[in-house]
């Protein structure tokens, strides 16, 4: 806290940090707040699946938490225009930016050494909305298909994942050296998503990828293209398809979009 008059600006990743962005405003230190998620609804979601008292002390915690970061916040930046209404509705106060999740550039010339079956692909974080979407997956549509389904990152280390019988296609492959062998070389890659806010990091990698995605509604929010162009649709399997149909809340949505030719909108935050 010394130090933060000596700088104009302090950006703060996250927007749970509302004890620290009270104490800078105090100082006179201008403060940037970037809400990855509008953390007291994805809390409020947790609550409502799972009820216990720790989880409510910890939605209390976020509440209080990000209530002060958006108050005393001199500038509040969005992944998207659906958050940005959520902090409007829930904290009164509008985003002054939304910039939403971007990707490097990948070299898909690259190749790598496949595997014997033909595979979908999920690579997530031990975090809930993770796990009870692969739950809900690994239950109504993985028996029911004819490939294997390679699952990659920390969710791996899940206990529901190891206190359970997964079905014989499913493989937890958990932390990996070279991610993107596993990107290049799958058929697809799935987003059971349910719960959350923001944007999934998840998906917007898959299409740096240029891979075919089977997801929620949840899975492309904040992604802006033409859901309505047959281009930007494509069919992998049918029984895949098919089976996610016909336990699924909903039709899923399957995306092939063309990443590196989307157009590029820079977007800039007027500092005053």
């Amino acid at each position: 806290m010394d130090v933060a008059s000596d700088y104009n600006i302090i950006f703060i990743e996250g927007s749970l940090l509302g004890g620290l962005v009270k104490r800078l405003k105090k100082r006179n230190c201008k403060t940037f707040v970037f809400a990855h998620n509008v953390e007291t609804l994805l809390y409020r979601q947790r609550l409502k699946q799972s009820w216990s008292l720790i989880s409510f002390l910890r939605y209390y915690f976020v509440l209080f938490n990000e209530r002060r970061s958006f108050r005393y916040a001199d500038k509040i930046i969005a992944l998207n225009s659906r958050d940005d209404l959520n902090i409007q509705k829930m904290f009164y106060r509008k985003a002054d930016l939304v910039c939403p999740i971007t990707c490097p550039e990948r070299d898909l010339d690259v190749k790598y050494t496949g595997f014997e079956r033909s595979y979908c692909l999920f690579v997530g974080s031990n975090f809930f909305p993770n796990i009870e979407g692969l739950n809900w997956f690994l239950k109504h549509v993985a028996p029911y298909i004819d490939m294997d389904i390679r699952i990659v990152g920390a969710c791996c280390k899940n206990p529901a994942f190891h206190n359970r019988i997964l079905p014989d296609n499913v493989y937890l492959e958990g932390y990996v050296d070279n991610i993107a062998r596993y990107y290049i070389n799958a058929d697809a890659v799935i987003a059971p998503i349910f719960s959350g806010s923001g944007m999934k990091t998840k998906t917007i990698e898959a299409m740096s990828y240029g891979k075919t995605i089977f997801g929620t509604n949840e899975a492309f929010a904040g992604i802006e293209c033409d859901y309505d162009k047959s281009e930007d649709y494509a069919i992998l399997r049918k029984n895949l398809f098919d089976a996610w149909h016909l336990q699924f809340r909903g039709i899923p949505i399957a995306i092939h979009y063309n990443y590196l030719e989307h157009h590029i909108q820079m977007r800039y935050l007027q500092v005053d």
